[in-house]
């Protein structure tokens, strides 16, 4: 169970690393390297990315990857609440039935 719960804590540092990634995106008229290695708030969703890292490889080490890895899905959740919430993205059907497929793909391997 301790597993599972790491995996989900790394969904969540990977959605969330993503999110901070395009947050400080906004502030770059042209994507450079220079500019993305200056900026403290890209340093920081590495950080929170390199965090995921470390709780899913630990994870791995208490769960099977066919458990492990299908939970990884959660950060998608995270991308779609964030682009719709925070950055006012639009979605399509198509887009919130993968919602859903991924929810209850989740919920079936939280439940096997």
């Amino acid at each position: 169970m301790l597993g599972i719960l790491l995996a989900v804590i790394a969904a969540i540092c990977y959605g969330m690393s993503a999110v901070v990634q395009k947050y400080s995106m906004e502030v770059f008229d042209v994507f450079h390297i220079r500019q993305i290695i200056k900026h403290k708030v890209w340093i920081l969703s590495i950080i929170i990315g390199l965090t995921g890292v470390l709780f899913y490889m630990t994870a791995l080490t208490m769960t099977d990857l066919v458990v492990t890895q299908p939970i990884l899905s959660i950060s998608l959740l995270i991308h779609f609440i964030a682009g719709v919430t925070l950055f006012k993205e639009k979605l399509v059907l198509r887009q919130w039935m993968a919602i859903f497929l991924v929810i209850l793909g989740i919920v079936l391997v939280s439940v096997s």
